[in-house]
């Protein structure tokens, strides 16, 4: 069974062909011990949607996208 039974995963809308992409899904965080966040940011590889899931406080997931924003991940390609 799923962790996140409920969770609904959007892909990103730049995906080719809707599979080869990240999926990404906001739950609530009630039933979570992680950091005892209202909502958790989910993380998973589309072609693998039962494989591990990452997750992501509010916190950590803004930190995340100012660091996209900012171009902080470049020398990672």
């Amino acid at each position: 069974m799923p962790e996140h039974p409920h969770a609904v995963w959007r892909t990103s809308s730049l995906s080719a062909n809707g599979a080869d992409c990240v999926q990404v899904a906001v739950v609530n965080g009630s039933d979570s011990h992680k950091n005892h966040a209202s909502r958790l940011f989910l993380v998973r590889d589309s072609k693998n949607p039962d494989g591990g899931v990452l997750t992501f406080t509010p916190g950590e997931w803004h930190a995340f996208l100012d660091g996209v924003r900012d171009d902080k991940f470049s020398d990672l390609s």
